[in-house]
């Protein structure tokens, strides 16, 4: 943590996540091939799992929960806004056979410990079906 001079220690876990999301898809064009947007909000529960505890009478920089002062390492599920953008192309099949989306975008998490944005680009191949 800031101001802290003890020596850094590793610690091991397993991050389970949920995300809930909606998404609206909006095609530019109408015709078998269009350019499309797409935009998400939601909100992600995150339970990071820490299996080791810090040393003792410190603050410790901890992924995801920020400076904790204290023994422990934490043990709390967040819950954080997330938000994404994609932009793509979509394509009909003949025959009414479905569909294939290609897009690029990305998402990001918005979490106020860290020192730094939580994001990750997304590079997304869909197939469908129509009906």
């Amino acid at each position: 943590g800031a101001g802290n001079a003890g020596a850094g220690f590793d610690v091991d876990g397993n991050m389970e996540t949920i995300a809930l999301r909606l998404q609206a898809t909006w095609y530019l064009l109408s015709g078998r091939i269009t350019p499309l947007l797409t935009g998400s909000v939601g909100v992600n529960f995150l339970d990071p799992e820490f299996t080791a505890n810090a040393p003792a009478n410190a603050c410790w920089a901890y992924p995801w929960h920020g400076q904790v002062c204290s023994g422990a390492a934490p043990k709390t599920t967040l819950t954080r806004f997330a938000y994404g953008a994609a932009i793509g192309l979509r394509v009909d099949l003949p025959r009414k056979q479905g569909f294939i989306r290609a897009l690029v975008g990305g998402e990001w998490i918005d979490f106020s410990e860290p020192s730094s944005t939580i994001g990750y680009a997304q590079l997304r191949a869909d197939f469908g079906v129509t009906f």
